[in-house]
């Protein structure tokens, strides 16, 4: 999958298109390969979860230079490459997100920032399928329950 995304990350570099990125995507990226890097921890340490909860690795000498990776790579490959933008969210917005449906709360933003834009989304996450977004992609389930109304990642 990984190589999926970045050879189409790279192709929409060359092609020069203007790439956009909010606080809440790079937010969940960085909550997420934190994550990543503490489940990483605790099976070469093969400890339990019990025993080390996320927010002392995260505090650890080992997660403090976790998150210094991160942050490094989300400022060279995120922050250096795409131009940052959001939205300040009114409280009628909110009031809206706070539907209960398939969405995530923070998707809601996601697709919020998108409509307002006119962005196309480039993304792996299922929960899209069902949004009104042109989307980018190659998950097969977000494929299969849009009946062609998204781009799939082409080969490159």
């Amino acid at each position: 999958m990984g190589k999926k995304y970045s050879s189409i990350f790279k192709k929409l570099l060359v092609q020069k298109n203007t790439m956009a990125v909010d606080f809440i995507v790079i937010s969940e990226v960085v909550n997420r390969a934190i994550k990543i890097e503490y489940e990483k921890y605790l099976q070469a340490k093969v400890i339990s979860s019990k025993d080390l909860r996320f927010k002392q690795f995260r505090d650890s000498d080992d997660g403090k230079n976790a998150l210094s990776d991160i942050y490094q790579v989300v400022n060279r490959n995120i922050v250096n490459r795409f131009n940052v933008t959001g939205k300040l969210f009114t409280k009628t917005d909110i009031e809206n997100f706070l539907q209960v449906n398939s969405v995530d709360f923070s998707d809601k933003g996601i697709i919020s920032i998108c409509k307002e834009n006119g962005f196309v989304l480039l993304t792996n996450d299922k929960d899209f399928a069902s949004t009104d977004l042109e989307i980018i992609t190659s998950n097969p389930k977000i494929l299969r329950s849009r009946d062609g109304v998204c781009n799939p990642v082409p080969h490159v």
